[in-house]
């Protein structure tokens, strides 16, 4: 995530909404702002600092999802 905002890929003021649909367990985070949603910098620290599943979920699918994640590590 963070190479991307390096790069202009993208902004972590950006908002990002999500439903009660996306919610997973263990997202004590997320699960708080399910009205107004996150930014990319709040999601960030909701999955590095409280393990919010959630919170990885919805950054991975910034990203492009799995296979750019593996594509990015090779």
């Amino acid at each position: 995530v963070l190479s991307r905002i390096d790069a202009g890929q993208e902004q972590l003021g950006r908002r990002i909404h999500y439903s009660q649909n996306d919610l997973v367990e263990y997202s004590p985070v997320t699960e708080k702002h399910l009205t107004d949603g996150m930014t990319v910098r709040e999601l960030c620290s909701a999955a590095i600092t409280m393990s919010d599943n959630t919170a990885a979920n919805l950054l991975l699918t910034t990203i492009g999802g799995p296979k750019e994640l593996t594509a990015f590590l090779h």
